[in-house]
């Protein structure tokens, strides 16, 4: 089949006839000798459409095949010049088939509104158009199907309406090799003197995918497409440069492979979303589908990396891997500045920044180098009302970061580089070498503290966790670690400046959601914390090489790591997209680690889990020594009778497991079950008679389960429940009752972490400041601005104790101007109990005025308050900072009070900076400190320029202070390059860096700026 498209959009409704520009139809050969043309003609707040179409000579259209949004419309009428015309069409999908292939000019189109006709496109002749309307196509097909047409695409609906012209007492109507009953029949017209008649079926049903229409030896192919199984995606616009969107295509396609019918895809990415929430209501982040089709935009990169992106059908998670490539243009922007003193000539201060990027060898270098580092853990979070946060495309522990990127090598120096992609390697300061050929060789090397230590902090239901640790800036890594029976079952790294944020200073964790006690089955978590700590100097080398292969959904990858003295050696092998889905994973050290995951959809559709960890192993992802196992299967056997198999084993203190098999029968929507689990090295072990019961019905489910010893075992009542409250997003409640009562509430998102991938893009600022600061989270969405996240879990003892308690409730919201949120988190364990309130959020007042600011209150155990106020004016000339910020208690391990102004104006004739602060301790009253510094330049030519600054700090309770106040003149000697001399009338002792140079006498100083190429 071939395809003509015509776009016509709600922008020709506000631009002028001749500015509208149509689509050049496009066809494209193929071996069938009809062509299907179909113009898109969805025009906004039209009543009817005229559409008028020329086609070349010897072509026409079939009768009958003329559809509007899928159903049978009238077919065209022909003017004086041959012209067809399609008229009193509403706004919609128009279809027509031609009698052979063809190349179309545009067609015209004219749009009726309730102030009148209105032509969108093309040209209309009022002559040709008045023409007494006669038949575009001299006779319909020729077989006994008369409509459908061969090869029609019925995208809005799954039935058809039929029309045959056939013998009297002719052929039946067969539907994929089916007879259709005559009760389908919708009209008949015999005609006696040619002994045949016309019949119509209507809404005869389809199937997904191709359908075959039959009457006699007449056959029509039509097809329907199914629901969406699987998605093809790929990078349109894959250009690194710093200004281009990325642009995935994504292709649902149904269970034959077809496109799918679908309206909207959930996704996220590792990269901000760019492209408009089609569903606000709908958890996660909705794109559009057209026909199969999924355009979606995310923000640029200003260096090549690989992009992931995670599309979600029903709860089915498929995440793809693109690889983006630099553009062809060079950078070179520098500055750099060298302060001597005179007449001694001592370098007293030394400074510079480079960003330099050139093609090389088809692809691109990139060099960023600071003296002031480029390790964006060493910044804070500052609130000065623009919600910025320090960034490096290129981030590095040292001054210097490079990249090099080719078609077929990429070369990093930096921070986390990327060590192995399959084969897990602590993040540090190293090079990485990736060869592309087919295959990917990657290599790197590292530098690593020689020793690392662990830190397990038990979760409480909150998202606050004191770390008194002395650990090395951005040397913390956090895991999620789930165990049974005392055995780790699984782990989830979390993702930094995403999932949570780190205070070494304060000795604080801070996660974007609060972490509850127990996991959605039940089972206890808790984090673990890797960090190396900050008095540890010494470091070893760790290098590593890895070879990964790709054959159509399978992976394999083998690599080798080497930590100080003790290498180890690894093997992946992964299959997605089939019947059989598996991740194993098996690293050698001498001592074995092997996790295996999998999923079969055959005949006993099951999913299974397995680790094992041998004692004594020390490489990558060490966990706890011991295994653990998982199986859970169910099936069919025959009619309603079923059966289910679960099984767990794990090697805590000691070897414990259970085996449950229940016969199952099903009568919609309940399904009962009965059978026997046995279970050793348990609390409960022993023989159990177990039962349950099921019941699902449109959005709600509920499971009852109830066991009953026979030779141990424990008496037990398990009750599960769930409602689905809005597209991805589900309700859930758990309770167990056996020696204790335990139970969850909470909700549950199947979608990705939204806060991670969503872009809070608002007019003068970035919402993305609250990510992790405070939580930006959506959960259940109760508006297009609202999203609402409520959770609770507790544990009861049969004296009526109670135990383990947590709860929150959180409240999102989002406007045009402003984004942030509030929460209430509430957790206890052992008798101790404390609750934080959280809230944060970020407004543009206006196009040049932003206010900011967060805050963290916790009361019980450990009470201590954080919170941040700022606020910017950003004129064409004038610009104004300011933040305040107050930490206490828990919160930090120096209680204190600090505050900020900065004002600057940047005129033709004057060029003035003013800046002012106080820190004030709260336990240390000698330890105020107030500065305040100011500083004018005035252009005397277009390369001379006078200078004076001063400030001052003090200490007032000490009687204290030091001041500078100084003149100076700049020359500019050459592009770009200032020489500057000045003198200090009053000098200090005391370095203070905004103060520039601070001795007093003569002093020197160089100043170069660097600026060339397109960015």
């Amino acid at each position: 089949m071939i395809r003509a498209h015509l776009a016509v959009t709600a922008l020709l409704l506000l631009s002028a006839p001749a500015a509208a520009q149509a689509a050049q139809p496009t066809l494209t050969a193929t071996p069938a000798t009809q062509v299907t043309v179909t113009l898109d003609l969805h025009v906004p707040g039209a009543s009817a459409l005229l559409v008028a179409q020329s086609l070349p000579p010897g072509v026409t259209v079939l009768p009958g095949s003329s559809r509007l949004n899928g159903a049978p419309t009238a077919d065209p009428q022909t003017g004086r010049s041959g012209r067809l015309y399609w008229t009193a069409l509403e706004p919609g999908e128009l279809t027509f088939t031609l009698s052979g292939p063809a190349t179309l000019p545009p067609a015209a189109v004219r749009a009726t509104y309730p102030h009148g006709d209105v032509l969108l496109q093309g040209t209309l002749d009022p002559g040709d158009l008045s023409a007494p309307p006669t038949s575009a196509a001299p006779a319909e097909p020729g077989g006994l199907i008369k409509s459908p047409a061969q090869g029609d695409v019925l995208w809005n609906t799954d039935s058809v309406s039929v029309t045959l012209v056939r013998p009297l007492s002719g052929p039946p109507l067969l539907i994929n090799g089916a007879p259709v009953p005559d009760s389908r029949i919708g009209t008949r017209a015999v005609n006696t003197s040619l002994g045949e008649e016309r019949v119509t079926y209507v809404a005869v049903p389809l199937q997904d995918g191709v359908n075959t229409l039959s009457a006699g030896d007449d056959h029509v192919q039509v097809t329907v497409p199914g629901a969406a199984t699987r998605v093809r995606a790929e990078l349109t616009s894959a250009v690194a440069d710093g200004r281009t969107p990325l642009r995935a295509r994504l292709h649902l396609l149904d269970r034959t492979g077809q496109p799918a019918r679908a309206e909207t895809i959930t996704l996220s990415a590792d990269v901000a979303v760019l492209t408009p929430d089609a569903d606000p209501l709908s958890a996660g982040h909705q794109v559009r589908v057209t026909r199969g089709v999924a355009e979606v935009d995310f923000a640029p990169l200003t260096t090549p990396r690989t992009v992931s992106v995670t599309t979600y059908l029903t709860s089915d998670a498929q995440t793809q891997v693109f690889t983006t490539h630099p553009d062809a243009q060079g950078v070179l922007i520098g500055r750099g500045t060298v302060t001597a003193a005179l007449p001694s000539g001592e370098v007293t201060h030394a400074s510079g920044a480079l960003t330099a990027e050139a093609p090389v060898l088809g692809g691109k270098l990139f060099v960023h180098a600071d003296s002031a580092g480029l390790d964006p853990a060493a910044g804070t979070w500052t609130a000065f009302g623009d919600a910025s946060t320090p960034q490096s495309a290129l981030p590095s522990r040292t001054s210097v970061a490079a990249l090099l990127d080719t078609p077929t090598l990429r070369v990093q120096y930096g921070l986390n580089p990327g060590g192995l992609d399959h084969l897990a390697t602590p993040p540090a300061q190293g090079v990485t070498v990736t060869v592309r050929d087919g295959g990917e060789l990657r290599a790197f090397a590292q530098a690593w503290p020689t020793q690392e230590r662990q830190l397990t902090l038990q979760a409480d239901g909150s998202r606050l966790y004191p770390l008194r640790v002395d650990a090395q800036p951005g040397s913390v890594r956090v895991w999620i670690v789930h165990t049974e029976q005392g055995a780790e079952t699984s782990r989830e790294l979390l993702t930094p400046g995403a999932d949570y944020v780190t205070d070494v200073d304060a000795g604080l964790l801070t996660l974007a959601r609060p972490l509850p006690t127990l996991d959605a089955s039940l089972r206890p978590q808790h984090l673990l914390v890797a960090y190396a700590p900050a008095s540890q100097t010494e470091e070893h080398l760790v290098w590593g090489v890895e070879l990964a292969a790709r054959s159509g959904n399978r992976l394999a990858a083998y690599g080798l790591t080497v930590n100080g003295d003790r290498p180890t050696f690894g093997v992946r092998l992964t299959q997605t997209g089939s019947e059989l889905q598996y991740d194993a994973r098996a690293l050698l050290d001498p001592y074995a680690r092997v996790t295996v995951t999998g999923s079969w959809a055959g005949a006993f559709p099951s999913a299974f889990s397995a680790r094992y960890q041998q004692p004594g192993y020390q490489g990558p992802e060490q966990g706890s020594d011991g295994f653990s196992a998982s199986y859970a299967g169910s099936t069919n056997l025959s009619g309603p009778w079923g059966m289910k198999v679960d099984a767990r084993a794990a090697s805590g203190a000691a070897l414990s497991g259970n085996v449950s098999v229940q016969g199952t029968y099903t009568v919609r929507p309940v399904t009962v079950g009965a059978g026997l689990r046995g279970a050793a090295g348990t609390p409960d072990q022993g023989l159990t008679l177990v039962g349950s019961a099921d019941i699902s019905s449109g959005l709600w489910k509920g499971t009852v389960t109830q066991d009953v010893p026979l030779l141990g075992g424990t008496f037990r009542t398990v009750l599960a429940g769930s409602y689905r409250a809005a597209p991805g997003v589900t309700l859930e409640g758990h309770a167990q009752l056996d020696t204790a009562l335990t139970g969850e509430f909470g909700v549950r998102s199947t979608v990705g972490s939204t806060n991670v991938t969503a872009s809070y893009a608002l007019p003068t600022a970035s919402g993305d400041l609250g990510r992790a600061r405070f939580g930006l989270d959506r959960a259940l969405p109760l508006s297009d601005t609202l999203t609402l996240g409520v959770r609770a879990s507790a544990g009861l003892n049969l004296s009526g104790a109670l135990g383990d308690i947590g709860g929150g409730l959180s409240l999102t919201g989002r406007s045009d101007t402003a984004t942030g949120t509030a929460s209430v988190d509430l957790a206890a364990q052992g008798g101790a109990w404390r609750a934080t309130a959280t809230s944060g959020g970020t407004w543009s007042v206006s196009d040049t005025v932003t206010l900011t600011g967060d805050g963290k209150v916790q009361f019980g155990a450990a009470p201590g308050a954080r919170m941040t106020v700022g606020g910017a004016y950003r004129g064409p000339q004038d610009t104004l900072l300011s933040r305040a910020n107050l930490e206490v208690g828990s919160f930090t391990s120096r209680p204190q009070f600090t505050a900020e102004v900065a004002y600057s104006s940047a005129r033709p004739d004057l060029d003035l900076r003013v800046l002012a602060g106080v820190r004030a301790p709260l336990s240390d009253r000698p330890g105020l400190t107030t500065y305040a510094l100011t500083g004018a330049r005035v252009p005397l030519t277009d390369h001379f320029t006078a200078g004076m600054q001063g400030g001052v700090v003090a200490l007032p309770n000490l009687g204290l202070r030091s001041g500078v106040l100084g003149v100076d003149g700049s020359l500019l000697v050459l592009p770009g390059t200032w020489v500057t001399l000045g003198y200090n009338l009053i000098g200090s002792a005391s370095n203070v860096s905004a103060f520039g140079y601070t001795a007093q006498g003569a002093y020197l100083r160089l100043d170069l700026l660097l600026s060339g190429g397109a960015k």
